[in-house]
């Protein structure tokens, strides 16, 4: 049987819980990284400030026991569509998202489509649908030396984008997933054809 995630709305109030404070996805500088960002109440690198200067949305997610799994988030921004060159349009990005290193792979029973991982995807996924009023994509920016995490995007059907982006020595490679499909799917749905 499938352990579904519970999810919740990320708020000011949460920096206190112990959850939140011992949250931890591992020891890779991007892994910190999500740490930080969850945990930090103010500054370039934190979830609260993304929030009220941004507009993020952040989500964290749970087991039915109460043990936080992870964090994921989605904001917009103005990316060149299509790329290289093209205009800037207003697409869904994914700002942070990542798994508590207790939960990575897991529950190994069940099949991947069902795992932790791939269950905040889509949690993911389904909160970029309903943007409408953005263009029906998804962007995301990843540290070209997380394999692990480029590896699930990639299967997930993300395309990498040309050009990296690089920031503080850093590079990331950016890529796109295009939902127009998934969101026509979305709309047929609620409409009940």
């Amino acid at each position: 049987m499938t352990r579904l995630l519970k999810k919740s709305r990320f708020s000011a109030a949460d920096l206190a819980l112990p959850a939140v404070q011992a949250f931890s996805c591992g020891q890779e500088r991007w892994e910190r990284e999500v740490e930080e960002w969850l945990r930090s109440p103010s500054g370039e690198n934190s979830a609260l400030a993304d929030m009220q200067k941004y507009g993020t949305e952040v989500w964290l997610h749970w087991t039915e026991e109460g043990e936080l799994v992870g964090v994921s988030s989605l904001g917009e921004s103005r990316w060149s569509w299509p790329p290289p060159g093209g205009p800037k349009r207003l697409i869904n990005i994914i700002p942070c998202v990542g798994l508590h290193k207790d939960f990575q792979g897991e529950p190994k029973s069940a099949p991947p489509e069902e795992r932790f991982a791939a269950q905040i995807f889509d949690h993911l996924l389904f909160e970029a649908t309903t943007k409408t009023h953005r263009e029906p994509l998804i962007g995301l920016m990843v540290d070209e030396k997380n394999g692990r995490a480029i590896r699930f995007y990639e299967k997930s059907g993300f395309q990498r984008l040309v050009k990296p982006h690089v920031s503080g020595g850093i590079t990331y490679l950016r890529m796109a997933l295009d939902i127009s499909t998934l969101m026509q799917q979305e709309k047929t749905s609620a409409s009940g054809e």
